[in-house]
């Protein structure tokens, strides 16, 4: 298989977000759902931390953060709800107390999905349950501004 086609290298065939911890050091495109945003101003380097598949202090999630620095390039995408949707992200996993992260510089690494893509992309991984947790508020969002559909 050409490396276009290898599972990972696009969102087009993403890796689930268990297998992240399975890639540490190389640079992936991981599908999940957003579990929670957390901001933290105050904290040094004004990070977002966004939990896929389990939230802190769980060690069975990824982490992805975006430093204050890069935050404007998301500010639209951070204005929104994003829990309870399905994102894929592309970008190198690192590792960071135990827990698999990536770090996001440029909105071009997040790409959330589309109702009917991810379900499509869920089933075919058969990597974990199209159903959403409790309360969350089952939402995607195409990957085009202002494009929102409800499930």
């Amino acid at each position: 298989a050409s490396p276009a086609t290898l599972q990972g290298a696009t969102c087009d065939n993403p890796l689930d977000w268990r297998q992240a911890a399975d890639h540490i050091g190389q640079s992936a495109a991981v599908l999940g759902p957003i579990m929670k945003v957390t901001y933290k101003p105050s904290s040094r380097g004004q990070p977002t931390w966004i939990d896929l598949g389990a939230s802190f202090p769980s060690k069975r999630r990824l982490g992805l953060v975006v430093w204050g620095e890069h935050r404007p390039a998301f500010a639209s995408l951070l204005a929104q709800p994003l829990e309870g949707r399905t994102v894929c992200v592309i970008g190198r996993i690192e590792q960071y107390k135990g827990v698999p992260r990536l770090e996001l510089q440029g909105a071009s690494q997040f790409q959330l999905v589309k109702c009917s893509s991810g379900a499509a992309l869920a089933s075919r991984l058969h990597r974990y349950p199209l159903s959403w947790p409790s309360g969350s508020c089952r939402r995607c969002c195409s990957p085009l501004p202002g494009r929102q559909i409800r499930c």
